[in-house]
């Protein structure tokens, strides 16, 4: 395989028009989050840009891997899958990356969002990663999607073994698979790890967490005091910012918000249905959370396997396996990577505390391990709960294969069958 050659100009392009989006959301404000979030967007993007400019080193990384290591020892991150999707949706590249995918001979049953990576990647058209780190969640693409990208580089990787189990002897095993992975960040930057600052980054990340669950809390009240729109930046914000006050500043301001509306009764909009939303939404399609609030008054008051954290244990003087313990408590740590039970309990416990209605599972066609859930959610759902759960066929980043019109006439016909449920 070639090696890619760094070509920048449609990244320094998606940095221009970010921040075009967070000079007009300025003139325009809406929440004072929402501001939080645009800005940190730009920040990290134009952080990235910089970084290639003035040859500092970038560490390319994956899901599920604890960027608080990265953070500790000031290595600029560049996440493969958020990194690459933010700008093909802010381009709307999405044809000429995944036709570029198609030609490397990937076939269009892959997840998309890997597809995206591999085309973004092999074209050069982000941030030179000098080094590269993943793991295996019970995401196959994940696995290799890290393998292509180093391969396609030509740069050093590592491969972090997470087990599949969270037993003490498997955490302890985990916490172990960290330290490599920091022997090897060291290596890479010819740097020793600050173990007091990153107990600091650990501490803060904990502190982001604890912000997190009352914000969970808060959502189950009636009416829910939250914007649809956190779904998806609450996502993104946690995967590119977690351990840093960046994330604090930002959850700090949801919650913030969220208790004033609280103590004043009310939600962002007038709220005619609580609904559940499953799995990540399409990432062409943001503007069709703020449509179900505004205009049809469907607030999505739970999202258990983006926002609904388990019981997470902080050891201060074992930093390491204090991650292991959070990687495995974040939500998609412990719903994605299974069992599959994991997931059921979850979305019927999330279901119950905030008396949804119905629910919306996001089915991206191209995921497997999202899709083998959906019989087994929606069953727990219906036979625990007793409320429907609609179906929505879509791929997270090929908006060809359910556009977002029929995306929408899915979600008013399922509206329309929660009014009759009333």
């Amino acid at each position: 395989m070639a090696t890619a050659t760094q070509d920048l100009t449609r990244f320094e392009k998606a940095v221009d028009i970010l921040d075009s989006i967070y000079r007009h959301r300025q003139l325009t404000p809406t929440t004072k989050a929402d501001g939080i979030y645009y800005r940190l967007i730009l920040e990290y993007n134009r952080r990235l840009l910089q970084a290639s400019k003035e040859g500092r080193q970038i560490a390319g990384y994956g899901l599920m891997i604890p960027n608080e290591l990265l953070h500790a020892m000031d290595i600029v991150p560049l996440h493969l899958e958020v990194g690459s999707s933010l700008m093909v949706t802010v381009l709307k590249l999405y044809e000429e990356v995944l036709a570029t995918a198609k030609g490397l001979g990937m076939a269009v049953e892959l997840c998309s969002a890997h597809r995206t990576m591999a085309g973004v990647h092999s074209q050069g058209w982000v941030p030179r990663p000098d080094f590269v780190v993943w793991c295996h969640t019970i995401c196959e693409a994940c696995t290799k999607s890290g393998e292509f990208v180093r391969d396609v580089w030509g740069a050093p990787g590592f491969f972090l073994d997470r087990p599949f189990l969270d037993t003490e002897e498997q955490l302890a095993y985990f916490a172990d698979e960290l330290g490599e992975m920091v022997a090897f960040l060291e290596k890479q930057t010819g740097k020793k790890m600050d173990w007091d600052r990153l107990k600091a980054v650990v501490a803060e990340s904990y502190k982001c967490y604890g912000i997190q669950k009352e914000i969970q809390q808060l959502r189950a009240l009636t009416p829910s005091p939250t914007y649809n729109r956190f779904v998806v930046q609450n996502i993104l914000i946690e995967w590119l910012f977690g351990g840093t006050p960046q994330a604090t500043d930002f959850y700090t301001a949801v919650r913030d918000e969220m208790k004033q509306m609280a103590a004043e009764g009310r939600s962002p909009y007038p709220e005619k249905f609580r609904v559940q939303t499953i799995y990540v939404p399409p990432m062409f399609s943001w503007k069709t959370m703020d449509w179900l609030q505004r205009e049809k008054g469907a607030t999505l008051v739970g999202d258990p396997m983006d926002a609904r954290w388990q019981k997470w244990d902080l050891n201060p003087e074992r930093p390491l396996l204090s991650l292991a313990r959070k990687v495995f408590a974040e939500p998609h740590g412990y719903t994605m990577h299974g069992p599959v039970e994991r997931a059921v309990s979850a979305c019927v416990q999330d279901a119950l505390d905030t008396k949804a209605e119905g629910a919306v599972y996001w089915a991206a066609m191209t995921c497997p391990q999202g899709c083998a859930m959906i019989r087994p959610v929606r069953d727990g759902l219906k036979e625990k709960v007793g409320i429907p759960t609609l179906i929505v066929n879509m791929d997270v980043n090929d908006p060809t294969v359910v556009p977002e019109s029929e995306i929408m006439e899915k979600l008013e016909g399922f509206l329309e069958t929660l009014e009759e449920r009333k």
